[in-house]
């Protein structure tokens, strides 16, 4: 239970952290005149869902790290097959 609660408040504090940071001197606007936000990541997307896959309960969290490896695995084999690539 209280892993669960300081699982919910880090989700919670990096929502609260990514809206607080946003700048809005650093919107783009779009050829329409909307705003268009660039976001240049600092880590790669492999490393942001393991870091997510870490707040999950034990069980939980092996299963969900053993998934996302075979995701990880069906892409490798579309990138020398591109026939796997829907797969």
């Amino acid at each position: 239970m209280q892993r669960t609660a300081l699982s919910c408040l880090a989700a919670w504090l990096c929502v609260f952290g990514i809206a607080c940071s946003e700048n809005p001197n650093e919107l783009k606007h779009a050829g329409d005149g909307r705003p268009v936000v660039v976001v240049n990541p600092t880590v790669t997307l492999d490393q942001s869902v393991v870091q997510l896959l870490g707040l999950f309960p034990k069980g939980l969290e092996t299963a969900a790290t053993a998934r996302w490896g075979n995701v990880k695995q069906k892409y490798a084999a579309g990138l020398s097959d591109p026939s796997q690539m829907k797969v």
